[in-house]
């Protein structure tokens, strides 16, 4: 897994070393819904709205989080009637052997961990060329935005911090080594 700092060329988020083209994943499904010209992005936007709207037996309701290998959206799980966050690998069609090994390979690990911090896996599988799986869905939002919106005191962060530490430890114990972001405080 390989990243490096360069950014896609259309919308600049950052993108893998082996990201085909050098675009990130939102850029490539509308290369192959269309070309990068502006004025068709927009005319594109409600047909990829319809298309992405149903994915077998999820119902995206909206995007809440993205990084290297997918898109993560908030769904309802029709035959089952309950809401799941379902990451869908972001490269589709365009994604190599092994970008789909490398999320099928996430995927497997998360299931393998039953832990009270980690959310668990319901579901792993393929639709339309795209790798997806369904997890429990988690309210709250994501740690960083919720920390950069609202300072958190010391006590509140330090026992943050031991619970997100013995979480990363339960799974070192178990062979699942996590990459943590950092982030910079500017």
């Amino acid at each position: 897994m390989t990243k490096t700092g360069r950014v896609c060329a259309k919308c600049g988020a950052t993108v893998f070393g082996d990201a085909p083209r050098g675009f990130c994943s939102v850029c490539l499904f509308r290369t192959g819904l269309g070309s990068f010209d502006d004025e068709n992005d927009a005319a594109l936007e409600p047909a990829a709205a319809r298309m992405q709207m149903e994915f077998g037996d999820y119902e995206l309701l909206e995007e809440i989080g993205r990084g290297g290998q997918g898109v993560v959206y908030r769904a309802r799980q029709k035959s089952l009637n309950r809401t799941v966050a379902l990451k869908v690998i972001g490269l589709g069609q365009w994604a190599s052997t092994l970008h789909l090994r490398r999320f099928r390979h996430e995927a497997e690990a998360a299931a393998r961990l039953e832990h009270p911090q980690i959310v668990p896996i319901y579901e792993v599988g393929e639709r339309d060329g795209s790798c997806y799986f369904s997890m429990k869905f988690v309210e709250g939002g994501q740690l960083d935005v919720v920390i950069r919106r609202e300072a958190m005191s010391t006590r509140p962060a330090a026992e943050l911090l031991v619970k997100i530490a013995r979480t990363v430890h339960f799974a070192h114990e178990r062979g699942i080594f996590c990459w943590i972001k950092r982030v910079s405080r500017t």
